[in-house]
This record gives structure tokens, sequence and C-alpha cells, in this order.
């Protein structure tokens, strides 16, 4: 089995401790991290957006100071915004901070964040493995000039990938929904081509969209035919080789100059490693709604779709604090089926749709971890679901580790 390590860094008790949760989580080479805010240790936002954004990068640091890690051990850095305005800004501060061996970057903006009054969340993964390759598809050298990220970093059979969306190489939105799909689909696949890997190697995924509710069954754009974009997305990912998912809403996408931008698909793959692909028992119907794997298992790792609260027959159930323990209930039933307890757990991001909700999921995830605290990176999201579905109030995406 892994040793897991769980470490609060001194003086940042008080938010770790505000959302039941730990700093940070090691499991081997790999840390996992809560996402850092711009807030003093009293809980209290700082004033302006600089401050804010600045103080965000100082706590991260803090965090990863505590694990004996610096910027450049950092493989994946997502960033969460309450305003794609201040893009600009964060170019500005990140590279006060990271100057050489870019991350991956994906950034999307959220309607809000776990605290008042906050405008940015980090969340950073680490990997102590070496060598770390950084790699940049042909074409894609102005991507990594203009926005300071690396598009690929390989650490042996590990595939680290920044956010694809439906741009061309000279930095061109396309036009439509589905013309952006197929372009960021192809996107990932020149990613994954430069590591030596295929979409059979992606084991988890994870796509924000400006509404889940345009979705991926047979949707009619304009006056144009219906057109499934589940069928876009099955010409990559094939069964039986599909990948853990988690799909939600966004506020927005990419630059201020680009508000049209529909997708992104953030994607992690391992080489070269056997794998198990699970489900439990009642998620087939799952399975074969919505082209996912419950739980891809590879060297003790369990890699989660996200859950919500759903029954079954694929019904959102009604009641706030019911819907919340479904979604729970949702989860242990992968836990179980990969064999491993709530206690293996180390990471945990979870999506609501009301801010108000928060204190009722705590209390409701505490029935389930008991004493055990794994990080934990809270997000606000526009929507959940299928149009089917517009009760969907939380969806929690979980990582565990034996």
């Amino acid at each position: 089995m892994t040793e897991i390590t769980a470490l609060t860094p001194a003086g940042m008790e008080p938010l770790y401790d505000r959302f039941r949760s730990v700093a940070t989580m090691r499991a081997g080479d790999v840390v996992y991290m809560s996402g850092a805010l711009g807030v003093d240790d009293a809980l209290q936002p700082l004033e302006g957006r600089e401050a804010q954004y600045t103080r965000a990068f100082q706590n991260q640091e803090r965090l990863l100071d505590a694990v004996g890690a610096t910027w450049n051990d950092v493989v994946a850095l997502n960033s969460y915004h309450t305003d794609m305005r201040d893009i600009p800004l964060m170019f500005k501060i990140k590279d006060r901070f990271i100057t050489r061996n870019y991350p991956t970057w994906t950034a999307v903006a959220v309607p809000f964040l776990r605290l008042p009054g906050q405008i940015i969340e980090l969340r950073c993964f680490v990997d102590f493995g070496q060598p770390k390759e950084y790699l940049v598809p042909p074409g894609q050298e102005s991507h990594l000039d203009s926005f300071h990220y690396t598009p690929v970093i390989r650490i042996g059979d590990k595939v680290y990938m920044t956010g694809q969306v439906g741009i061309s190489d000279d930095l061109k939105l396309l036009e439509g929904r589905v013309a952006q799909d197929v372009q960021m689909y192809e996107n990932i696949k020149r990613l994954l081509a430069v590591a030596d890997a295929t979409f059979d190697d992606v084991v988890q995924r994870e796509s924000f969209h400006l509404d889940t509710r345009e979705g991926w069954f047979p949707t009619r754009f304009g006056d144009g035919p219906p057109v499934d974009l589940l069928s876009i997305n099955d010409r990559y990912f094939t069964n039986p080789n599909y990948p853990a998912w988690t799909g939600v809403g966004v506020r927005a996408l990419g630059p201020p100059d680009m508000p049209h931008m529909m997708e992104e698909m953030q994607c992690f793959a391992i080489r070269n490693r056997p794998r198990e692909f699970i489900t439990p028992p009642g998620h087939e119907n799952h399975v074969e709604n919505f082209h996912y794997t419950p739980v891809v298992k590879v060297d003790g790792t369990l890699y989660m779709t996200g859950q919500v609260g759903i029954d079954a027959d694929l019904r959102s159930v009604d009641g706030r604090e019911a819907h919340i323990s479904q979604a729970f209930d949702n989860q242990q039933k992968l836990l179980d089926a990969g064999g491993v307890g709530w206690d293996s757990v180390v990471e945990i991001v979870s999506y609501h749709t009301d801010l108000r909700d928060f204190d009722l999921f705590f209390e409701v995830a505490e029935r389930y971890l008991g004493d055990h605290r794994p990080t934990l990176t809270p997000l606000g999201t526009t929507a959940l679901g299928t149009i089917d579905m517009p009760q969907t109030m939380l969806e929690i995406k979980c990582e565990a580790v034996r």
C-alpha cells in the first residue's frame, strides 16, 4: 500500500478546519493540494484584485514549502476566476512566481467561490517524479509564448495536459459548437501524440461547459439539423476504454475576447500500465447513457467519475439534504467497487449550484468521512447534469489511493 501523509502548514489551520479538510496529502511522489485563496490567516479577503491574486499565490507557495516543493515541482495548475477579465492580471502575478518550467494550466470562470468576496482560487498538483519532460506539439509554440504554460508534461508513464478548447494554432476560435468540439478533440489528440499516448491511455478527464444543458444528446443548433455531440466524443473515446469523466457548467472559458468559447476539456493519461475498468452494480445505465467508466484503477489509484444526486434510473433526488446524501451514496458505491473506504480518499473537488449549500454539504460529508480529512476544493457551478436534470445541485469528484 502507498504511504499517505497529510499536512497543513502552521498558521493555515483556520481555513482548512473551517472546511473540514487538510491542506495537502502526499501519496508516493504525488501531492494533492486543497485550493488556495486570497485570504489572510483570519479568512478575510484582501482588498483589491491584485492584492488578492498575489495572496492566493503566496498561500499556494506556503503549501509548496510545507511539502518541500517549489513551483518547478508543480505539473498542473488550475485557476478558478469569478471574472475572466482578470486573466491579464493572472498573467502578471503568475509570472512573478513561475519563471521557468511552466506547469500545465487550465483556467475557467465560476459563479462563486467558497468564501464571500473571493475572486480567485488556485489548485495545484505536485509530482516529484523524475525526469520531467516539457513537451510542445508542433504548431502550439504560440500558445506557450502567449500564455506561459506547457501543453504536456510527461513523467515516466504519466501524462499531464493543459485543458484544450476549440481554437486553431493561430489562436482563432472556430465558429459553431460542433466545429469547436471537433477542434478541441483534435487538439487533445496532438497533445497525446507528442507524449506517445492515445485516447485509450486517458484515465480521467474533466470537461467545462458554458451550459451543460446544451448537452451530449441530439440537440438542435439554430436552424440546422439535430447534432449528437456524444457521437463526436465517441470518435475519439471508445468502449471499453472510456475514462472517468466529470462535466460541469462554468461562467466563462478563455480570454474576454472569446466570449463564445463553448467547452474546455482537461485530460490525464497513463501509458503502458494495466488498468481495471470498474462499474458498480446499479451504474450500468450511467455508462450506457453517458459513455464513461465510473472507476478506472491504475497502480492502486482510483480515478473516479464525478457523482451527482441521481438514482439508478437517472432521476434527480428531491430535497437538498436527500440530494446531497444521494451523491455521497453514489460515491460510496464507487469506493466499494474499487475495494477501498473513505479513509483512502485523498482529494475531493465539489461543484455547487448554491453557495448556501456548503454547510449542509459538510454536515452530510462528515457522516461518510468520519474523522478522515482529505484535501478539498469546493467550487461554484452554473449548471450540472443535462436538460432533463435541472434539479441537480451538487457533483463530487474524488480520487483515492490504497
